[in-house]
C-alpha cells in the first residue's frame, strides 16, 4: 500500500471577486483546520496561504453573496498531483463547499549487486569466472526455479576483480530475496576449483512518504 507522510502539507490561496469582477479585500471569520476560531486576510482579492493536510478543512465565513471565487494550489509536495486543478466557483447558497483531490504516486529505485573475485595460488590469469544471481522466495532463500538466474563475468586476479549484475529496478514497495554463488560452485576444472560461497541478500523496498522509493540492501 501507498504510505504518504501524514503531517505533508498542502498550501491553498484563494481569490475572490465580486459579481462584477471587482476584487474582494478584509479580513473573514474564518474556523481553521485544527477547528478552532481564526481569522484570514484578503489583499486585492487573494487570500493568505491556506495550509492543510489530508482530510483537514478550513471554513471561511461571511463572504458576499454572488462573490466569485477561485482556489489554487501552489507549491505541490513531492509525490503528489494535483486532480482537482484550478477550482472556480460562484457564492450563490448559505454554504458552498468546494473538496479538494491530489493523487499520490511513487518514483522507482534500483539496487546493482556487485563482488570481487579473488584467485588463490596464481599471481594473474585471463580466465574468465560467471556469477549467478538468483531471485529466491522468502525469509529462508529458497531459489525460485522458474526464472532463470542473471549473470555476470570478471576475470580474476589475488587483490581482487570487480564484477556487477545489471540493474535491478523496483516500482513498488515489498521486500525481495536473492541468492548469489559462482556458476560451477564447487567442481574442479583444469586445476581451478571453483568457489562454493553462497551470499544471501535482503532487498526492503519502502515508500518514503514523498513520492519515492527507498531499497535498502542487507546480506549474509
Amino acid at each position: 500500500p501507498l504510505t504518504p507522510d501524514p503531517n505533508t502539507q498542502f498550501t491553498f490561496n484563494v481569490s475572490l471577486a465580486d459579481e462584477h469582477g471587482k476584487p474582494i479585500s478584509g479580513i473573514f471569520a474564518a474556523t481553521g483546520a485544527d477547528g478552532t476560531a481564526a481569522t484570514i486576510a484578503f489583499t486585492n482579492g487573494l487570500s493568505a496561504d491556506i495550509k492543510l493536510k489530508a482530510d483537514q478543512s478550513f471554513v471561511i465565513s461571511d463572504i458576499p453573496q454572488n462573490a466569485n471565487y477561485q482556489i489554487t494550489e501552489k507549491d505541490i509536495p513531492s509525490g503528489f498531483t494535483p486532480v482537482s486543478g484550478t477550482v472556480t466557483g460562484q457564492i450563490t447558497a448559505s454554504r458552498s463547499v468546494v473538496q479538494y483531490e491530489n493523487k499520490y504516486s511513487l518514483t522507482g529505485t534500483s539496487v546493482i549487486f556487485s563482488g570481487k573475485k579473488i584467485l588463490q595460488g596464481v599471481d594473474s590469469s585471463e580466465k574468465e569466472f560467471e556469477y549467478e544471481l538468483y531471485e529466491a522466495t522468502g525469509a529462508d532463500y529458497t531459489i525460485d526455479t522458474t526464472k532463470d538466474p542473471t549473470t555476470a563475468k570478471s576475470q580474476g586476479s589475488p587483490n581482487g576483480t570487480s564484477y556487477n549484475f545489471p540493474q535491478i529496478e523496483y516500482e513498488a514497495p515489498g521486500t525481495h530475496y536473492y541468492v548469489i554463488k559462482e556458476k560451477r560452485a564447487g567442481e574442479t576444472d583444469n586445476g581451478w576449483l571453483y568457489s562454493n560461497a553462497e551470499y544471501r541478500e535482503k532487498v526492503v523496498v519502502a515508500d518514503n512518504g514523498s513520492g519515492g522509493l527507498e531499497a535498502i540492501a542487507s546480506g549474509t
